[in-house]
């Protein structure tokens, strides 16, 4: 690959970048900049200037990592969407299950269980 031809810091940022481990897959973020930093020891003006020259001198591999950045939001974005959906709908029908308690004086499970069928 062309992660050869880097210098071995920009080499160790490339290679943090494209981390695939449980930690970094959703619902949890992808791996970020300051993560990197933290790891490598440096800050994260250093990885940011590092990947700067990384998009300056090798663009053709800058744009392989961000393609790859992108397909990680995109999962992440996507979990983040059907949990905050989940939640939503959860959210719902407790609402409906509350307004039906106080209306009919039972649970709606508590009254389908004991053969009382009400539209509510």
């Amino acid at each position: 690959m062309l992660i050869q031809r880097l210098s071995p810091r920009q080499a160790d940022v490339v290679r943090a970048l494209l981390t695939e481990h449980p930690a970094f897959e959703p619902p949890n973020p992808p791996v970020s900049i300051e993560v990197i930093a933290l790891a490598l020891g440096v800050r994260p003006s250093t990885v940011k200037e590092h990947l700067r020259r990384i998009r300056r001198r090798r663009p053709e591999l800058y744009a392989q990592l961000m393609a790859h950045r992108r397909r990680q939001f995109a999962r992440y974005h996507a979990a983040v969407a059907d949990a905050r959906r989940d939640r939503s709908r959860l959210w719902g029908k407790r609402r409906w299950a509350a307004r039906y308690r106080q209306e009919h004086g039972a649970w709606p499970w508590d009254a389908y269980r004991a053969g009382v069928h009400r539209a509510g």
